[in-house]
């Protein structure tokens, strides 16, 4: 496929940035040459946990900002004459800025070599096609030579082999153990894939197998594309390493012989193959050509019984052609078609997907605004990838068919990808009366690919599939993702049921009764459908969807607490009932094991407020709610600095006293005592911990300490949906220097009892506080009263802490070090001087600069100035005084503004907290179900009185409709995020309010009143749910917004 030519970028950083980020093993380091049998034994798994799968932007030039897209980390393509110009003159600076640019946003790095462009690049003086660097060529390699002067790699060449196996090992030398790198990807032919050239240099390279001897160019191709993949293998010994696999050179089934030498060497496939519509791609049953196939041994490994044997890591590639877009002529990518394209990609498990920027943004348009529908299914694909039936949020299933034709009679096969795309739920054609219909309102030709229709016409569709089906499209075009393709009960047949299966692994990972279906439907006609599952006392209906007729795509959602699923419906778990009244349209249906969602008054989730009627079956079981998430708000007490009663005071370790660091395992004698940041995991050799103590010889020592608590301020978590680490303070019992302290010495000279500060000697067994953290840019804090009374009861007792975090992934908190000084760590300490026993303190080696004491915070409560919503649905509206509304997909936004006139300007402002309190369901229509809801600071001024979708006031419209400019309108970066589930009942006790930290903002405010907007609140989920909260002129003051 076509390739556009590659470029790099090299970002400028810190010297002191890059001798963190560069891991340099003495030039010695023994690297075993390849084994004699080619590497025959098979080292095959999955992407290990703790690893970072995830969507990788390729070429990363412009280091996208990982929370608005989505992405875990970069992609980078680098050139071997480039790194190595002059042979051993490694210029492993370019690729190290690369990755320390990457880990400045908070992501991983992942990186291919290439050798040769293609004629895509002939005539580009600065990226010519041709990059194997020239004193390869003076040492003895032959390039080929097409035509007079276009040279092509002679990949097989002896010499070519030898000095890029050399390459390649000081390549892993350099790269194999730095923390990183998530993946390499192998560099083999044309842009690196499994391609000699463009096929018209074919001859040309046929040519040159011919003059040396080799007649089997396919055998020939095939065996060099192994010694190359060999090359890696031998020297990425810790490192997921992945084939470009799709392309070949004279036959197809050249691709069986490479990619099997590949799965049995546990090495990774990354093909091209981000299409909608796959075909030509699963060749099992075509006679000879199993394994020929870009999918075959993909799907069938996906497909085997059970499918929980090791298997290798898998990426894809994605570009904008493939789903429908092409830049050169301003065509943006089909969302659509990048829904499909992605769900595909789901169904083969891939644990890496790189896109292109022309996917992610629209990169002619002025501001290159995101493409917002692309990013809504990376949010939701996201939490996928990597993911195993044990470990997975959820099973599900998307209900659709090929548009060619595979059977017997069918006129002409082009092998489709065939069935339902499955993430561990299947929904079985076979059971009783379980035959469904797929249909769409595609026509039929717009089934298969234009150039197959071209050529062969109807011959090669699927005429079981219903086409042509426009009111699938859902009103005003809302469903048009859902309605590309899904499935239909067929009761006209007697086929009256959709029958679901669980895979039994994930169910029995899952013990309990509790579990939530979603069903995405459409809601046409008025008749009724219900869900019937497999409890613990049998055959029970979770539920009656009685349907209002809108025409649109809704969910309707069920949530179980005696839930068996083990098989005991005629062998599956579930199924959906059309009652014999009309015939269901259903696009996806996803389960989710474990607490059930917020108490269900029944009504299903609808993009408009006439959602349907479910009825509970009589003596259903009763749903226990799930609690709002928490917002964890640091609050440092304000009680006056009057004696005799309590004092608050607040010390920071300060960037003069050095009272703070991290130690590394995989870098045991390097200080990292002037790092911006404070790092921690525990993952073997990627082990952190974070040191940090606090002078409290201000405090005097006959004092009561009465409360103690540490806030650390955590700027990057990589999040995963379910693990939230749990981070724990130890109480360290030696002196250690910040400025000398590494994993295996607490101070030049001076070893820890057991490396990295594990010794009985070295600290407390026992921890003396923890937190669960899950968020970024958030504050967080930990209760050591117990440990600062000890300190100060006894100064000399004082030698700090250390944090260990209980998570693979890693965590990153402010230090002292940062110069922004509103995130650097402190301590509130509320004491009250001569309430405890004094102590004679004993003279000890501790540092004497004066600790950093800040006065006791004051609290001030602020009502909004002005507020409204904004509103996709009505664009010209305005919507002041009408409460304040957000929905999913962006489609309605809060803005609020508050006055801080009254705060100095300077103030270090110690937390604020924004808590708005959700409407009643009488009050509101809106859903029950959870939606994640993220504030941002808002830059552009608007007026709440005439601000509407279009515009921030009169005359003046946002810079991009629905204040979606970032940074013209808002900043890109939601300040916190908090998910809302429950409304409001009717009682002051049913009362629902959440909080958002908003200390980031608010501090920007009172530094740059100037500066001050306001907030936008909106979601960026792809689902059809509204939240309502009340506004500033509510009845009751109380449930007015509150700004803390």
């Amino acid at each position: 496929h076509a390739r556009v030519a590659v470029f790099f970028f090299v970002a400028i950083l810190l010297l002191s940035a890059l001798t963190t980020l560069a891991w340099s093993p003495a030039e010695d380091v023994a690297v075993p040459a390849s084994s004699p049998e080619g590497g025959s034994g098979a080292e095959v798994q999955w992407v290990p946990s703790g690893s970072y799968p995830g969507f990788y932007a390729a070429r990363d030039n412009a280091n996208l900002d990982p929370a608005t897209y989505h992405l875990v980390g970069g992609h980078q393509s680098f050139y071997w004459d480039d790194l190595e110009p002059t042979e051993g003159n490694y210029q492993w600076s370019l690729i190290d800025d690369f990755i320390a640019s990457e880990v400045a946003k908070g992501k991983r790095a992942a990186f291919g070599i290439l050798t040769f462009n293609g004629r895509a690049n002939e005539g580009n003086a600065s990226n010519p096609p041709y990059r194997v660097p020239a004193w390869v060529d003076a040492a003895g390699h032959r390039p080929i030579l097409c035509g007079a002067s276009f040279k092509i790699p002679r990949y097989w060449d002896p010499v070519y082999l030898q000095k890029y196996r050399n390459f390649i090992r000081a390549l892993a030398q350099r790269y194999d153990t730095n923390p990183y790198v998530e993946f390499i990807q192998i560099g083999v032919g044309k842009f690196g894939e499994s391609q000699p050239c463009d096929d018209s240099d074919d001859s040309c390279v046929t040519a040159a197998m011919t003059a040396d001897g080799f007649s089997d160019w396919s055998g020939k191709w095939a065996e060099t594309v192994n010694a190359i993949t060999q090359i890696y293998k031998d020297y990425f010994r810790n490192k997921p390493i992945l084939l470009p696999n799709a392309p070949t050179f004279k036959h197809e089934c050249e691709r069986r012989t490479f990619t099997d030498y590949a799965i049995q060497r546990g090495v990774g496939l990354f093909p091209a193959e981000l299409y909608p519509i796959p075909a030509w791609v699963d060749l099992r049953t075509k006679s000879g050509w199993d394994g020929c196939g870009k999918l075959d041994r993909i799907l069938a490994q996906v497909e085997a019984t059970p499918n929980d044997q090791p298997w290798v890591p898998l990426g894809f590639e994605g570009y904008d052609y493939m789903v429908g877009g092409y830049e050169p002529l301003g065509i943006p990518p089909d969302p659509v078609q990048f829904f499909w394209a992605v769900a595909a990609a789901l169904h083969r498990r891939a644990d890496y997907i790189t896109l292109e920027r022309n996917l992610l943004f629209c990169n002619w348009c002025a501001g290159k605004p995101p493409y917002t529908a692309i990013l809504a299914t990376m949010g939701w694909a996201k939490q996928y990838l990597g993911k195993h039936v044990t470990d997975t949020p959820s099973v599900w299933v998307i209900l659709r068919e090929t548009g060619y034709c595979w059977d017997p009679g069918c006129a002409t096969d082009l092998y489709p990808q065939k069935g339902n795309y499955s993430f561990w739920l299947e929904q079985d054609d076979s059971l009783p009366q379980g035959r469904t219909v797929a249909t769409t309102y595609l026509a039929r030709d717009e089934t298969v690919r234009a150039s197959d229709w071209s050529s062969f016409g109807a011959s090669c569709t699927n005429s079981a599939l219903e086409v042509g089906q426009s009111f699938l499209r859902g009103t005003g075009d809302s469903g048009l993702k859902e309605g590309w393709i899904c499935r239909r009960t067929d009761q006209t047949s007697g086929n009256r049921y959709m029958w679901f299966k669980i895979d039994d692994r994930y169910r029995n990972a899952h013990p309990g009764g509790e579990a939530t279906i979603t069903v995405t439907y459409l809601d046409r006609g008025t008749d009724t459908w219900r869900l019937e599952y497999d409890s613990t006392s049998g055959q029970r209906v979770a539920g009656t969807v009685t349907k209002g007729n809108t025409g649109l795509w809704k969910q309707a959602v069920f949530n179980l607490t005696d839930a068996a699923l083990n098989n005991g419906l005629s062998g599956a778990d579930f199924r959906i009932d059309c009652m014999a009244d009309g015939n269901e349209y259903i696009h996806m249906v996803d389960v989710r094991m474990g607490a059930v969602g917020p108490t269900y008054t029944p009504t299903a989730t609808s993009s408009a407020s006439d959602t349907p009627t479910l009825t509970p079956t009589p003596g259903m079981p009763t749903i226990t709610p799930i609690p709002g998430t928490p917002t964890i708000t640091p609050t440092p007490s304000n009680t006056p600095n009057v004696t005799p009663t309590p004092r608050t005071i607040t010390i920071k370790p300060g960037r003069a006293d050095g009272y703070d660091t991290h130690i590394v395992r995989y870098d045991p004698d390097t200080n990292y005592g002037t790092s911006a940041r404070l790092w921690l995991r525990t993952l073997g050799t990627t082990t952190y911990r974070t040191l940090i103590r606090f002078d409290t010889s201000v405090i005097p020592s006959n004092s009561l300490v009465q409360s103690a608590r540490l806030y650390l301020y955590l700027d990057y978590y990589a999040h995963q949906p379910w693990l939230s680490p749990r981070v724990s303070v130890y109480k360290v019992k030696r002196d250690w220097a910040a400025s000398e302290a590494t994993w295996n010495a607490a101070r030049s000279g001076e070893p820890w009892q057991v490396a990295g500060c594990d010794g009985s000697g070295d600290r407390d067994m026992s921890e003396s506080a923890a937190t669960v953290v899950s968020t970024n840019n958030t504050w967080y804090s930990w209760d050591v009263t117990s440990l600062v009374a000890d300190w100060v009861a006894n100064p000399a007792g004082n030698k700090g802490m250390i944090l260990i975090s209980d998570a693979g992934r890693e965590l990153r908190f402010y230090s002292a070090d940062d110069p922004d000084t509103r995130y650097n760590p402190y301590l509130v300490v509320t004491y009250v001087a001569g309430g405890g026993t004094p102590v004679t303190p004993t003279p000890t080696g501790s540092p004497t600069n004066t600790p950093s004491v800040e006065p006791s915070p004051t609290v001030t409560e602020k009502r909004p100035s002005q507020d409204t919503y904004l509103n996709y649905y009505d664009p010209t509206k305005n919507y002041e005084h009408q409460g304040l509304r957000v929905h999913g997909l962006g489609a309605k936004k809060v803005l609020l503004n508050f006055d801080l006139s009254d705060i100095p300007v300077g103030a270090r402002i110690a937390s604020a907290t924004l808590q708005l309190t959700t409407a009643s369901a009488a009050e509101c229509s809106q859903d029950q179900n959870p939606l994640v809801i993220g504030v941002y600071k808002v830059n552009k001024p608007w007026v709440a009185n005439q601000a509407t979708w279009e515009l921030a006031s009169s005359g003046v419209p946002w810079d991009v409709v629905g204040c979606n400019g970032t940074p013209g309108d808002r900043e890109a970066i939601a300040a916190s995020v908090t998910t809302v589930s429950e409304v409001s009942g009717s009682g002051a006790s049913q009362v629902k309010r959440y909080t958002w930290d908003v200390t980031a903002i608010v501090q920007a405010w009172v530094d740059n009143p100037s500066s001050q907007a306001g907030l936008v609140l909106l979601s960026t989920e792809d689902f059809f749910r509204q939240k309502c909260f009340y506004d500033s002129v509510y009845s009751l003051p109380d449930r007015r917004p509150l700004l803390q």
